[in-house]
């Protein structure tokens, strides 16, 4: 009697590792909640509730809601494909990345979705219209216009996020630092002084001041020259000046230094050039709660249309 608790046990582990070799939690089946027909041999289908999902192991192959895809065994990406029901045009020039901060987040001023544009998009892109959904909780959120041309008072004109290649656009869940979502631009470091956005802005993206000083300071004399090259050499990108220069510091260097080191004096130095407009938007979502479940999720990007672009599951 004694000797039938070692043969169970020996099952139960055999079952298990055929469970898992077959698949495991990762199988479509396992999504589809209990059967309306029993398991079936394998070649043959297996019905779950719900929401006509299908499994055929013979094939590989997973239906939902009359999509079909195929998949490899042991994988989730029969799941994620069976979730483009309407796939877009848009399918593969925009994705969610993997580094989206949802699940190590601590509130809502640092959750975003991170999207970003691949070269397989040929041309510009507008987002207007597009959406993020969760497939657990059901909500949906528009991508809102942006500033091309941010301002520190949030005054910057809106316009709707148009999109090339290369290009990321961070999509945060709170209220932007500055009253407004934005596109960055080379001379976006000097509000970091002020503000503190997530992620972090890189505060050597202004022109130095060493590189303001060589193409555009043209006062005083040579010893002037000299002088305010000495000053200005010393001060730091992005940020505007504090301390009182110098004593022999020329009054033209000091108005020079007040005029060019800052994001105002930065934008209107540097508005044309050709490198002004940076590849990053921050949009901004306004919201005072977290809106991504945790600990699991399936976050959908939908265009204009409602066709999905991209499956983001965690």
């Amino acid at each position: 009697m004694h000797s039938e608790g070692p043969l169970s046990i020996l099952i139960i582990v055999f079952i298990f590792c055929l469970w898992i070799y077959t698949g495991g939690p990762s199988h479509p089946i396992s999504f589809a909640g209990p059967y309306l027909t029993p398991i079936t041999n394998v070649g043959q289908t297996s019905t779950g509730y719900g929401k006509g999902f299908t499994w055929t192991d013979a094939a590989h192959s997973v239906s939902l809601g009359g999509i079909s895809a195929s998949y490899t065994p042991g994988s989730s990406e029969a799941v994620r494909e069976a979730l483009f029901k309407n796939p877009s045009p848009y399918k593969g020039e925009v994705v969610i990345q993997e580094k989206s901060r949802i699940t190590r987040t601590q509130g809502p001023w640092d959750e975003y979705v991170h999207l970003s544009v691949t070269s397989s998009l040929t041309d510009t892109l507008d987002l207007t219209g597009w959406r993020l959904t969760s497939a657990v909780t059901g909500m949906s959120v528009a991508l809102p216009q942006a500033a091309p041309l941010a301002q520190e008072d949030g005054s910057g004109a809106l316009s709707n996020v148009v999109v090339s290649s290369g290009q990321e656009v961070y999509v945060m869940t709170t209220v932007s630092p500055i009253r407004q979502s934005f596109r960055e631009n080379k001379c976006i470091g000097y509000l970091t002084e002020n503000h503190s956005f997530t992620p972090r802005m890189h505060t050597s993206m202004c022109p130095s001041p060493r590189d303001e000083f060589n193409t555009s300071y043209n006062g005083g004399g040579e010893g002037s020259y000299d002088i305010c090259q000495n000053y200005l050499y010393t001060l730091s990108s992005c940020v505007v000046p504090q301390a009182t220069a110098p004593k022999d510091t020329p009054a033209s260097c000091v108005t020079f230094a007040k005029s060019k080191l800052s994001y105002a004096g930065c934008v209107g130095g540097h508005y044309g050039d050709a490198d002004f407009a940076g590849r990053v938007w921050r949009l901004y979502l306004g919201k005072s709660t977290l809106l991504w479940k945790i600990p699991n999720d399936t976050i959908t990007l939908v265009d204009a249309a409602g066709k999905t672009v991209d499956v983001y599951s965690y």
